[in-house]
């Protein structure tokens, strides 16, 4: 599943692919750029999300104890099926 990620990716992949909860700080520390900030790890999380969907898996975003956590999930039914 990893072919067609970009290191970046690759490296958000890795970290969520044990299924619990990450907040978003650590997913940020996967981005080798120091100048960037929490946002930039959005636009990452939308081209996985695309990736893996087709594949019956998500990564969800929940928002608990005032901090966003993003966790990487299989679906039991992709919502995009007919």
């Amino acid at each position: 599943m990893i072919n067609g990620f970009t290191p970046t990716e690759k490296r958000i992949l890795k970290l969520l692919s044990d299924g619990r909860p990450h907040k978003r700080q650590e997913v940020h520390a996967c981005l080798e750029d120091d100048l960037s900030n929490l946002k930039s790890i959005t636009p990452h999380i939308s081209r996985i999300r695309v990736k893996i969907n087709a594949v019956g898996e998500e990564i969800v975003c929940v928002a608990r104890e005032r901090s966003y956590y993003y966790q990487h999930v299989r679906l039991l039914h992709s919502p995009y099926s007919e």
